[in-house]
């Protein structure tokens, strides 16, 4: 084995476990100021789906949340609906506050 290959197999050795340190232990966080808040409720939960019912403070309108967790060529993969909650005769359904 050549010095070249040596130097070159040292550092993608090095390379590979400092980049698997940094992805292990790095924490890495965002975080993202709310003005106008939300109210979210829980509304059913039944294995991989989960609803909520979201309200914006501001105006009232509710909102359904659906999100489904799943399994996609052996990857975890969620999916997520919104959609205004509407009434009985179709329009937007607001709750008074």
């Amino acid at each position: 084995m050549s010095d070249k290959s040596r130097v070159i197999g040292i550092f993608i050795f090095v390379a590979f476990f400092l980049g698997l340190a940094i992805g292990l232990y790095g924490e890495f966080s965002a975080f993202a100021d709310q003005n106008q808040p939300l109210k979210i409720w829980a509304q059913n939960d039944n294995g991989d789906y989960h609803t909520l019912i979201v309200q914006d403070e501001e105006t009232g309108v509710e909102y359904v949340v659906v999100s489904i967790t799943s399994i996609v060529y052996s990857k975890p993969s969620v999916s997520i609906a919104i959609t205004p909650r509407l009434s009985g005769v179709g329009s937007e359904y607001y709750r008074t506050k």
